[in-house]
């Protein structure tokens, strides 16, 4: 099985780097946003798009909502591209 990563925080730019670099290697991204036309989103890089709530505005949603994207899907690596996700996921 190819591997596959979930990067969150697909309308920023970093994770649009993220989604490229990964997808030229061969690597299935699923693009992660709380926006529903994101810059991750529409990149041909992106294998795959999930909406979320907003990290920023509700996190315990967020929270909630990942959990259980990563325990329904298997994913090789989670790479929260936001510092405000980071703290999110690291507690």
């Amino acid at each position: 099985m190819k591997d596959r990563v979930l990067v969150t925080d697909a309308n920023g730019r970093v994770a649009l780097a993220i989604i490229r670099s990964l997808g030229r290697r061969g690597i299935k991204v699923t693009a992660m946003s709380d926006i529903g036309v994101c810059s991750g989103f529409l990149s041909k890089y992106c294998y795959e798009k999930k909406r979320c709530p907003s990290p920023e505005r509700n996190p315990y949603a967020f929270t909630k909502h990942l959990l259980n994207e990563v325990r329904k899907n298997t994913y090789s690596l989670v790479i929260p591209a936001s510092e405000f996700t980071t703290i999110l996921m690291s507690m």
